[in-house]
């Protein structure tokens, strides 16, 4: 409810303009506005003498919002090894914001005269025709990155940095 009042007030609106248009209670979008104002969301641009009332007139304070990582933590399952784990649409959004918290974090501690962030991302698509396919070609990825894991994972120098590896699917929307 709240990001559909946050729509609607890309442009400027009362409580009962905003449910007008979306088709809900006005006391419903009352509420939410007041909270969404608490946080910073919607800010007060006028208030109006409306009858007996004052209508407050109320608008997003930006167009776009990204919401926090820390907001998808609760998705996580409680034991990130168990193999069900692997194949949970929760576990994947939840490692997913974890890596986004991770870079983000860095980047800002990182002094501008520092190199760049380390980082190496491959994003690429999959064809598979069956649970079996499915099933056969992550059974191989997990062997591989096993292999290569194993031979690389021994750096016990001072000066050797820890990365963490995600690898993540899930369908994907374009049907190309």
């Amino acid at each position: 409810m709240r990001f559909r009042i946050l729509e609607a007030l890309v442009v400027a609106d009362s409580a009962a303009g905003v449910a007008r248009r979306l088709g809900v209670a006005r006391q419903n979008v009352n509420y939410h506005l007041h909270e969404l104002e608490r946080e910073g969301l919607v800010q007060l641009v006028e208030e109006r003498k409306n009858r007996n009332c004052v209508e407050r007139i109320v608008k997003a304070t930006d167009r776009s919002y990204l919401v926090g990582t820390a907001a998808f933590a609760a998705l996580a399952p409680q034991t990130s090894e168990s193999a069900a784990d692997r194949f949970s649409p929760a576990f994947l959004v939840a490692a997913s914001a974890q890596t986004i918290t991770d870079v983000v974090e860095f980047q800002s501690r990182q002094d501008v005269s520092e190199r760049s962030l380390p980082t190496f991302t491959i994003d690429t698509k999959v064809k598979l025709s069956d649970a079996a396919d499915f099933s056969a070609f992550f059974s191989e990825l997990a062997e591989a990155l096993s292999n290569v894991l194993t031979k690389h994972r021994d750096a016990n120098t001072p000066e050797a940095q820890t990365f963490r590896l995600v690898v993540g699917a899930h369908p994907s929307t374009d049907k190309k």
